[in-house]
């Protein structure tokens, strides 16, 4: 498993490469604001690679602002939005048909575990999410020399 200084990291790196990929088509003018939404949503494109792996992260209110944060960012970006005009969070999801970033993690997680339920009882994934560890943990921290 990942540890979660590693996941923040990637994903970290994810969103820079994105928006350089991208900008090109937010910057076109006869690209309209519905086809660039469009492309943002898909499979393939933004979003996917944002939630990439969102099913086993845990969810922090940092990670979760961040990612907020990018996906706002973006959409003003689509929708031409800049500096002095001020439009609220709530009214850009509005306009553009999303949800907040919370949502979308958690109707992957429920996703990942409906199909981790649904495996035989034999399977790696089925035993991992039913595991138990037996035993005491040492209290505080290792020593090591």
């Amino acid at each position: 498993m990942k540890c979660q200084k590693t996941e923040r990291k990637d994903a970290k790196e994810r969103g820079p490469v994105i928006l350089q990929h991208l900008e090109a088509n937010y910057a076109a003018v006869h690209n309209g604001e519905s086809i660039k939404i469009r492309i943002f949503n898909t499979n393939t494109n933004v979003k996917s690679v944002l939630y990439y792996g969102s099913e086993t992260w845990r969810v922090t209110k940092t990670n979760t602002y961040k990612f907020q944060a990018f996906t706002n960012r973006c959409l003003r970006n689509i929708l031409n939005i800049r500096w002095p005009e001020v439009v609220p969070n709530n009214q850009l999801w509005d306009k553009t048909g999303q949800a907040p970033i919370e949502k979308g993690i958690e109707k992957r997680k429920w996703a990942w575990i409906r199909h981790t339920l649904r495996k035989p009882v034999s399977n790696v994934t089925r035993k991992a999410s039913e595991w138990n560890p037996q035993g005491n943990h040492k209290v505080g921290r290792s020593k090591q020399t």
